[in-house]
């Protein structure tokens, strides 16, 4: 038979402090944000993954994430909450584009291209005609402050890999900043009953 009082038992110790230590433990108090999801995100500045909290604040949605080389940082998401709330209701099950580009190796948001892990096909095809941009979006992945501008051949393989993948597009969106020349679209022969 065990002896309750036995010596190997611990002892029961409080944490609550005592009257005579209370000074030196702030009162418990909440965040100023409602914690409301978790992701991956990358660094604006080197692009590494990085993990992100999604929260709530004053009727706004952010993205808190932390890079080891480039430090903490927040970016807005939405600027209404319960609007970003509310559109949940319209989740569906995803639909299957009819060829991936790509298999996954290092894992989203890495293997871009549409991967085998890509959850919806593409609904909105962003096709970038330059890696050179002069703006701050603040929901932009990347920092673009150099780079060069696409002959009219790459963007037209951009534009069949995007029929290849989809059959047909649903919308396509040739982006590009004012700095990009004029004139670039002004033959649009190549999206002639592709679209």
């Amino acid at each position: 038979m065990h002896d309750r009082k036995s010596s190997s038992q611990a002892p029961i110790v409080s944490t609550m402090p005592d009257a005579s230590t209370e000074e030196t433990y702030p009162a418990r108090h909440d965040r100023p944000y409602i914690y409301h999801n978790f992701t991956n995100s990358l660094c604006p500045k080197c692009l590494k993954v990085i993990q992100a909290k999604i929260i709530l604040q004053n009727n706004k949605v952010y993205m808190l994430k932390t890079c080891p080389e480039h430090g903490a940082m927040r970016t807005l998401i939405s600027s209404d909450a319960a609007y970003y709330l509310s559109q949940s209701q319209y989740n569906k099950p995803g639909t299957l584009p009819r060829h991936f580009q790509t298999p996954v190796e290092l894992g989203c948001p890495l293997d871009c291209g549409l991967c085998t892990d890509h959850e919806q096909h593409t609904c909105l095809a962003l096709v970038e005609i330059t890696e050179a941009c002069n703006l701050r979006c603040p929901t932009c992945f990347a920092d673009s402050d150099v780079g060069r501008f696409y002959s009219l051949e790459e963007v037209e393989r951009m534009l069949d890999t995007v029929v290849e993948n989809e059959g047909y597009a649903d919308v396509v969106q040739l982006w590009r900043t004012h700095r990009q020349r004029r004139g670039f679209c002004t033959q649009p022969q190549h999206l002639q009953g592709q679209f």
